[in-house]
């Protein structure tokens, strides 16, 4: 057995441990649950993986008789990773999590916790929800942004009938990389598309589920299309999804606010876990529809249960593998190829401070063989290559403490159960999963972390409580009910 598949095995060890003992604050809705869960999916389960797998991957696969050929990551030379490297790897990313739960418990023993209490507990259960926004000021600042994003849209219009017609239409993955480069070169409509309009679309929702006689329910429908649309022209596969799942996640929330039900419900509970798992398999779906849209899979005369087996491999590898194996490529490249970064591949300190930009992730894309992409890397991995391993610990502390302040915030802000702290622990919560992807600089500015506080800002007023039920009107014993109510205290008076 080989030092990284011991590493591999220490680690899966703690991990169980971790999920065993602290099942109630990993697996809750908030911050430390969602970094957990994300990095669990999306980094963990593939970096322990990839010593046992390290054989087959890199290479083509023939799945069915018809032979349909799958690319697990051709293009990364695993052969050039040693041991050690894959050893790095699951230190940096499952070590780094221990410190960032460690830092996490530290943070709320010292400075103080609350308990967070859900809509899903017994005792509390209004019926009503607080509309603590500027309604006006929502529907006037959503319709500008969507403007400037249809205007900035025009200026792309080549681009996205390329990318349609030449790059999914006809099969041809190179097109739809070009349009999706020339669409991501204007970060104005970058942030639109993928953060502004996605937020306000969320909160329009809310509204309107929140009041279902408000006269303006076509809107909240419209600006959901538009938003859904922008996405998709994107042409990038993981917005959408998380936009899914996000509007999802939310709505729920606001119904579960809504509810009036105390008791203990065991069908409710059923049917909630079934729609849960029919989600997640539906949002495997899309993946898939977007491997066939954006690949040739499936185009080469196979049959159609290869086609289909094929397809669920490649999306369920990239799902896995994608953002884990970035970690044993940082620790191969740095400091052996190239030395720490430190603040360098920060685009903002190098126009602000006047030095050249150091593309971290396209420098190791190339290094491994890509052509003229790049590779995402989560934050744990991204302090390493910046900082070596010292820069890396620091950064965890400094993590875990950020996300028990978060959650003290978004523990405070679900007690007011309105429309405004749920699109915001919502979109909070997705900030904390792009930390499973994207340095901590790219989570608060390009996957608009900074942007969705800055649109609660302004959108926020003093709470109003607004009755979330339709008005009845009053029958015959409710209006003789209240006459003898108003009789009795008059007599009492007198």
């Amino acid at each position: 057995m080989s030092e990284s598949q011991i590493a591999s095995i220490v680690a899966t060890s703690i991990l169980v441990t971790l999920f065993t003992l602290m099942r109630k604050t990993l697996i809750n809705r908030s911050a430390i649950s969602v970094f957990f869960l994300s990095h669990l999916v999306f980094v963990f389960i593939g970096v322990l993986l990839l010593p046992w797998v390290q054989p087959i991957m890199g290479e083509h696969i023939a799945i069915g008789q018809s032979k349909m050929s799958i690319n697990l990551f051709a293009h990364i030379p695993f052969w050039v990773f040693s041991q050690q490297d894959y050893t790095r790897g699951i230190v940096l990313t499952v070590g780094g999590a221990c410190i960032v739960l460690a830092s996490y418990l530290s943070s709320n023993h010292i400075l103080g916790s609350q308990q967070l209490k859900t809509c899903d507990r017994r005792d509390e259960k209004p019926a009503s929800i607080i509309v603590d926004l500027h309604i006006s000021r929502l529907y006037f600042i959503s319709g500008f942004c969507l403007l400037m994003a249809a205007l900035f849209a025009t200026r792309n219009i080549g681009a996205y009938y390329h990318g349609l017609t030449v790059g999914i239409l006809q099969g041809n993955p190179p097109a739809i990389i070009d349009a999706r480069r020339e669409v991501g070169d204007n970060f104005a409509m970058v942030l639109l598309s993928l953060s502004i309009v996605p937020f306000f679309s969320v909160v329009l929702w809310l509204l309107n589920q929140s009041k279902p006689g408000h006269r303006r329910t076509w809107y909240p429908r419209i600006y959901l299309v538009a938003a859904i649309l922008l996405l998709v022209l994107t042409f990038q596969k993981r917005p959408l999804i998380v936009f899914i799942a996000i509007l999802f996640f939310a709505t729920r929330w606001l119904k579960s606010s809504q509810s009036n039900t105390r008791n203990f419900d065991l069908a409710l509970l059923l049917r909630k876990r079934i729609v849960d798992v029919m989600v997640l398999g539906g949002l495997f779906g899309v993946v898939m529809l977007f491997y066939i849209a954006f690949s040739n899979y499936g185009r080469n005369g196979e049959s159609i249960f290869d086609a289909v087996f094929g397809i669920a491999i490649v999306a369920g590898s990239r799902i896995v593998f994608r953002l884990a194996t970035p970690g044993v490529m940082y620790a191969h490249y740095f400091p052996n190829v190239d030395g720490h970064y430190g603040f360098t591949n920060i685009g903002l300190f190098s126009k602000i401070f006047g030095f050249e930009r150091y593309a971290d992730t396209q420098a190791i894309f190339a290094y491994c063989g890509g052509d003229g992409g790049g590779t995402a890397v989560c934050t744990l991995v991204d302090m390493y290559g910046g900082f070596s391993f010292y820069g890396w610990a620091a950064g965890s502390v400094l993590i875990g403490i950020l996300l028990s302040r978060l959650d003290q915030f978004l523990i405070s802000l679900s007690r007011r159960r309105s429309v405004l702290s749920i699109a915001i622990t919502a979109f909070a919560f997705l900030s904390v999963y792009y930390m499973s992807q994207a340095s901590i600089f790219r989570t608060l500015n390009g996957y608009g972390a900074l942007w969705f506080a800055l649109c609660g800002l302004i959108l926020h007023k003093s709470a109003k409580s607004v009755d979330i039920r339709r008005k009845r009107r009053p029958t015959a014993p409710m209006i003789a009910q209240s006459r003898n109510a108003s009789e009795f205290q008059t007599a009492s008076c007198e």
